[in-house]
């Protein structure tokens, strides 16, 4: 994966010149650039198939401790959601069954009534 801000800088391209050569807005290039928007493969294709730009070898570092740290806070939150709705699901199950034992005691009562 490249940083689209690296190649642009460093093939001394503003981002209005890379929108030009890739055919989008200077918008998408800026999206691209803060994160909001993956890199589209063709814009990668583009550049090997005519070699008027390079792309930079260097690549940043993968900080994979901090990545599998993020990765196990974010299971933790998924888990503890889960279980927060698992106990709601359980408590609207209880409910609902008392409900409809309720009715149909109710039911039971109006059929005695009527009869």
């Amino acid at each position: 994966m490249i940083d689209f801000k690296e190649f642009r800088e460093k093939n001394s391209l503003t981002q209005k010149e890379a929108a030009a050569y890739f055919g989008v807005s200077q918008a998408f290039i800026s999206q691209i650039e803060r994160g909001d928007r993956s890199i589209p493969s063709t814009f990668i294709s583009k550049i090997k198939a005519d070699n008027r730009y390079s792309i930079p070898e260097h690549t940043p570092p993968v900080d994979s401790a901090n990545i599998v740290m993020q990765l196990v806070e974010k299971i933790e939150d998924l888990r503890q959601q889960l279980g927060e709705q698992i106990n709601e699901n359980k408590h609207l199950q209880e409910e609902n069954t008392r409900l409809v034992e309720e009715n149909n005691a109710l039911r039971a009562k109006n059929e005695r009534l009527i009869n």
